[in-house]
């Protein structure tokens, strides 16, 4: 190392590299700030850009006055042309960066020009439904006034209600942000906060009122729901499902008035002095009797020589997967592997107090060094992950892939003289396997079938993997068509869909009276109707949905969007769900049929707009603003005391003619940020 620094190309290597950092971080700090935006961004990057254009120039020519560091030590030499060389192609490699991260998407169009300055763009080139309001604010000289003193965010919130359109144009522009100052400051005060539970209830309050504001406030919201997209992804979903039919739902009604009387149970417990139980073994046991060795055999025992040869090589696998030269040998691993043990014995809530100061543990901090447990930990494998298999579907799906050879390797230690219990392992992180068991000591944790034997040590064990899925039993063809309906899957729940109309019902509608109910009144003439009829519709109706260009789902989807576009008017003037079917459908179809004949009627009568397919289209809309407000929504990542990945995300929204902005939730990662 001493060798290295007294190299001069080392030096001047290392003063270009202090150099160009000074000027990243520079501009790191001109791109935070409360008035973070679009503009601004695009400026400060175009500019440094133009930067390294220059500096390459002026490298080309000898002069490195704009590295500072680099320039003082060359202030008595010559450049070389290695070293001029190897300059030059990072400070291209560096702008090949930039352009690839940070191309020029300055739009053509007169919007942003708009934004940026509305009193200097001709109104004649805006969209015609701007035009009056771009011009009713050019004359208004106390707009301009405020537009010269306040920041271009709070002039345009400033002026919503006033100008509407104009300002809602431009604020789509400007709310979306980039900044990451906000989440470095709210990591800050994240760590304050003692408790996972105080987060979760964070989390939890700030999405049910995300969800809350989305759907109440469709009227009131910026951005518009892209109706076009929803169409599409409507009719996509009908292609893609399949018609098995509705099973019955007496199995569902009884399971729920089962869980109903569970929960309305009420236990009343009473202490009692509890009998003494004589539980003396007294039967002989075969075999020989367990002898007492010392903990490092028996620790070997387990942890066998062939163990820690395959944990070693798995480890080497990861570090290369990783690009990383880490070594590690077995009886490294052994210490390694003690001092986890260790720290089972004397818990404490961080790695790094056990090699601090104050909490101190000789026997793990003599051991290994912090900086040493920690790479290891970081790459510690038991089983390569680019072989593991993904798909939840294929009968070679392993939850317990990562760590399945220490588990065989253990278990096949453990081989004895048996008897069987569940044991719990303590566990409350993030796990798909972690439960709640009432009556055990430990309530949280991993539950595990153990089996011990006569010396009290565990002999052989297998995690609980969750109940297996039940195998959809196919039902009958008979059960619900003849009443013309099919089962499809939405959202991952079966619902019903009349085979006629396409109209679906909501999962509680999987009842003879219902379906036969809607059979009778939208559709009085099916009634008696024949089982076939409803099958051979159901059978060409599949058919039909093969061909996608075909005229049945053009119309179809002129239908779905104009379902759609009537949703997103009766939920931005606030009316009742019911007016669509009651009273909007009557009259477009009436004055259809009088302008336009009686065949152009009927296609509207198609157009579905019950009060379930309305709330279901609302809910759709408002979870598609729900989309777009998350794209103006801002993550980083933060590496907590005990060096665990904290995701923390900020949200910027319109609140009183100001941009706001408030922490939205902040979780742990499962995986690192490298």
């Amino acid at each position: 190392m001493c060798r290295a620094f007294k190299s001069e190309h080392f030096q001047l290597s290392l003063a270009y590299l202090a150099d160009i950092f000074e000027a990243l971080n520079s501009l790191n700090l001109k791109l935070q700030g409360a008035n973070a935006n679009v503009m601004a961004h695009y400026d400060i990057v175009q500019s440094f850009i133009a930067k390294i254009s220059l500096w390459l120039k002026q490298v080309e020519r000898g002069n490195l006055t704009w590295f500072s560091r680099l320039n003082e030590l060359f202030s008595d030499k010559c450049i070389s042309e290695d070293l001029k060389s190897k300059i030059k192609e990072h400070l291209r490699s560096l702008q090949d960066e930039f352009f690839h991260y940070f191309p020029d998407v300055e739009p053509e169009n007169l919007i942003y020009k708009f934004v940026r300055n509305p009193f200097l763009v001709n109104v004649e080139d805006l969209p015609h439904d701007l035009q009056e309001e771009a011009i009713e604010l050019q004359f208004n000289s106390l707009a301009k006034d405020s537009f010269e003193s306040m920041p271009l965010e709070n002039f345009w919130a400033k002026l919503q209600a006033e100008y509407p359109k104009i300002s809602s144009q431009s604020l789509r522009i400007l709310v979306p942000f980039s900044s990451t100052y906000l989440c470095e400051t709210g990591f800050s005060a994240l760590m304050t906060l003692n408790t996972q539970h105080r987060n979760r209830n964070v989390l939890l309050w700030k999405l049910a009122w995300l969800d809350a504001t989305m759907k109440q406030n469709i009227a009131l919201h910026i951005s518009e729901p892209e109706t076009d997209s929803l169409m599409q992804k409507y009719l996509n979903l009908k292609h893609q499902r399949s018609f098995s039919v509705v099973e019955s739902s007496a199995e569902l009604t009884s399971e729920d008035e089962e869980s109903e009387t569970f929960r309305k149970t009420e236990f009343r417990w009473k202490n009692r002095r509890m009998p003494p139980i004589d539980a003396t073994f007294k039967e002989t046991a075969s075999g020989s009797s367990c002898v007492l060795i010392e903990p490092v055999q028996y620790f070997r025992q387990y942890f066998h020589p062939t163990l820690l040869n395959h944990i070693v090589e798995q480890c080497h696998v990861c570090a290369a997967q990783c690009n990383s030269n880490f070594q590690i040998t077995e009886s490294e691993l052994e210490t390694f592997l003690g001092a986890l043990l260790k720290m089972g014995l004397v818990p404490k809530p961080r790695y790094s107090m056990y090699w601090s100061t104050e909490l101190r543990c000789d026997a793990i901090a003599d051991a290994m060094s912090r900086n040493r447990f920690r790479e290891v930990l970081r790459y510690l494998h038991f089983n390569d992950n680019s072989e593991a298999v993904l798909d939840r579907e294929s009968p070679r799906y392993d939850r317990l892939y990562k760590i399945r050879p220490l588990i065989e390797s253990i278990r096949q230690s453990y081989l004895q003289y048996q008897s069987i219990d569940e044991e719990i392992i303590p566990y409350k992180g993030r796990n798909e396997l972690k439960q709640y068991i009432p009556k055990k000591p430990k309530k949280w944790g991993i539950k595990v079938n153990a089996r011990t034997g006569m010396s009290g040590l565990l002999y052989d064990f297998c995690f609980y993997e969750g109940k297996v899925p039940r195998v959809k039993k196919p039902s009958g063809c008979l059960k619900y068509i003849k009443y013309g309906f099919v089962a499809i899957e939405k959202n991952g729940v079966e619902v019903p869909q009349f085979v006629v109309c396409l109209d679906t019902l909501s999962n509680d509608a999987l009842r003879p009276t219902r379906l036969q109910r809607h059979l009778h009144n939208r559709h009085p003439e099916l009634s008696k109707k024949p089982v076939e009829y409803f099958c051979a519709k159901r059978d060409s109706l599949s058919q039909m949905r093969l061909d996608k260009k075909g005229k049945y789902n053009q119309e179809t989807a002129k239908a779905v969007k104009v379902s759609y576009e009537i949703a997103k008017l009766i939920a931005k003037n606030k009316k009742p769900h019911t007016i669509g079917e009651n009273l909007v459908k009557p009259c477009i179809v009436n004055a259809v049929k009088i302008l336009l004949g009686d065949d152009m009627a009927r296609q509207f009568k198609n157009i579905s707009l019950s009060d379930s397919t309305v709330k279901r289209r609302i809910d759709e809309l408002a979870d598609d603003i729900q989309q777009q407000v998350l794209e103006k929504v801002n993550c980083d990542e933060c590496i907590d005391h005990a060096n665990c990945a904290q995701l923390i995300v900020y949200v910027r929204f319109i609140a009183n003619n100001t941009i706001e902005e408030e922490l939205l939730f902040s979780e742990p990662l499962k995986t690192s940020t490298k």
